[in-house]
């Protein structure tokens, strides 16, 4: 048993408060980036346009890659804001 298990926790700080805000968007711009990559590498745009020319739905499209439909979604976002 920790014997200051029970004593509060003291506030942060204001540096401390924004160390953790820095990290935080530090973590979540670095997880979009890393979904990108995998959308591109398991999603291959030329793949993607070519189903979405002959009119193939997001879902069909998300089996045919074998991702979910989310993954798909976002991919499909991805390209058009390309």
């Amino acid at each position: 048993m920790n014997p200051n298990e029970n004593e509060p926790t003291p506030p942060l700080t204001d540096e401390e408060r924004e160390h953790r805000r820095v990290r935080y968007a530090q973590y979540w711009a670095s997880k979009r980036v890393a979904d990108e990559f995998a959308g591109a590498i398991l999603m291959p745009e030329s793949k993607v346009e070519e189903f979405r020319f002959v009119g193939k739905a997001p879902a069909i499209m998300a089996q045919l890659f074998d991702v979910p439909v989310s993954a798909m979604r976002m991919r499909l976002g991805n390209l058009r804001r390309q």
